[in-house]
Formats: C-alpha cells, sequence, structure tokens
C-alpha cells in the first residue's frame, strides 16, 4: 500500500519504485565524505546525479499513479479518505 493505493506484488513500477527507495537510503546511509565536508561535492557529481535521478523516477511513479488518478476522481464535498485527500483539498482552495 502506498497512500490508501493497494499495488501487485508484481507490478513492475511498483517494484522499481522500491528498489529507488532502497537504494537511496543505502546510499544515504554509508557515510561518505560529502556528507560532511560539503565542498567536496564537486567530486560527487556522479553520485547526486544518480540520487537525484532516483528521486524522480519516485516522484514520478506517485504523480502518475496516485496522484493524477486521484485527482482525476476527487470529489469536493467527499470526506478525505487520507493525507493525499487533503493535500489535493487545500491545493485546490488556494
Amino acid at each position: 500500500y502506498m497512500c490508501s493505493v493497494r499495488f501487485d506484488y508484481n507490478d513492475a513500477g511498483f517494484q522499481q519504485m522500491v528498489r529507488n527507495f532502497d537504494e537511496i537510503f543505502w546510499e544515504i546511509n554509508q557515510g561518505y565524505a560529502v556528507d560532511f565536508l560539503p565542498w567536496l561535492a564537486p567530486f560527487y557529481h556522479k553520485h547526486m546525479n544518480k540520487l537525484s535521478r532516483w528521486s524522480a523516477d519516485i516522484r514520478d511513479f506517485i504523480l502518475e499513479r496516485i496522484v493524477n488518478e486521484r485527482e482525476q476522481n476527487f470529489g469536493e464535498d467527499e470526506p478525505e479518505r487520507d493525507f493525499t485527500d487533503a493535500l489535493l483539498k487545500s491545493l485546490r482552495e488556494d
């Protein structure tokens, strides 16, 4: 489940998103020197691009498979089912 949406275990897109989360958390917890010495960032450009790409893939999956579908079926007068509905309602009010 993610945002009250159930995905099949065989869903390739969902599996890829989970792998991307795993990769990001693995990389973040490695304790690279750039984590403590930010001036080394230019030497970790490939590493940072990889993290950005994984993050963008996760964001795209969530937008395409959860938010956009929920937004199309969203009813203003219906009670919120979860955080996603509350967020959509808040965005429409602004």
